[in-house]
Order: C-alpha cells, then sequence, then structure tokens
C-alpha cells in the first residue's frame, strides 16, 4: 500500500530522538505490532525503514501513524525526512515486515532486547 500523509505533530523524545506523528486520512493502514514503513519526503524518491511505534489499535482511534525518528541537535530527521514541521508531506509504502507475534497466546515469557529506534 502506498499512502501520501502528512505530519500532524512532532515531539522531541531526548537527544537524538522524535516522535513523529502522521495523518491517516481517513484511511485504513492495517499493520502488526513489530512491522515498518517506508518512509520519505513525498515529493522524493528516497525511502527509508522506520518501525512503527504504536499500536494498530492506537492508529485506529487516534487517525494517526506514530514513528520513532532518529534527529540529529537540531532536531533535523536527514535528507528522508527533512526538517519535521507540521503540515509536511510524507510519503509512506508498507506495511513491511515479519517480525510479529500472530497469535501470540502462548504461556512463555518472551523478552526481546534491541537498540537503536527500530
Amino acid at each position: 500500500m502506498t499512502l501520501t500523509s502528512s505530519i500532524r505533530s512532532v515531539r522531541r523524545e531526548g537527544e537524538r530522538a522524535s516522535v513523529v506523528l502522521l495523518e491517516l486520512g481517513g484511511t485504513e493502514f492495517p499493520f502488526a505490532a513489530g512491522q515498518a514503513v517506508m518512509a520519505g519526503l513525498a515529493d522524493r524518491p528516497d525511502r527509508k525503514p522506520y518501525s512503527i511505534a504504536c499500536s494498530p489499535a492506537q492508529a485506529r482511534e487516534s487517525g494517526c501513524l506514530e514513528l520513532l525518528v532518529k534527529v540529529d541537535q537540531k532536531g533535523r530527521a536527514g535528507r528522508h525526512l527533512g526538517d519535521l514541521e507540521p503540515g509536511l508531506a510524507v510519503a509512506l509504502q508498507g506495511p513491511m515486515g515479519r517480525f510479529t507475534l500472530e497469535g501470540a497466546r502462548s504461556a512463555r515469557r518472551l523478552l526481546f532486547v534491541a537498540g537503536g529506534t527500530g
């Protein structure tokens, strides 16, 4: 699925990361926890994978998709997403990825440890 969205808001989450809320504009965007999207400025061909940082239920309720994005000290995300300003048009492709827990109703306890924003 390909979707052009716009940034609703940007919230700084530390020195090197921001949470970016992308408007879904009433479009259903079905995904599973653990999946990602390819995202980039709508007027450029470059895309980069970003992990989806909200649950499917949160996305349905808010009408937004959340991405956790690595930024520089000035809050810029680089060439793929630029200066991260509300209203900026962003192209999304996906969802993609298979790192999900389909039907995980197991009695096993799981611990996942990862680094980076994804």
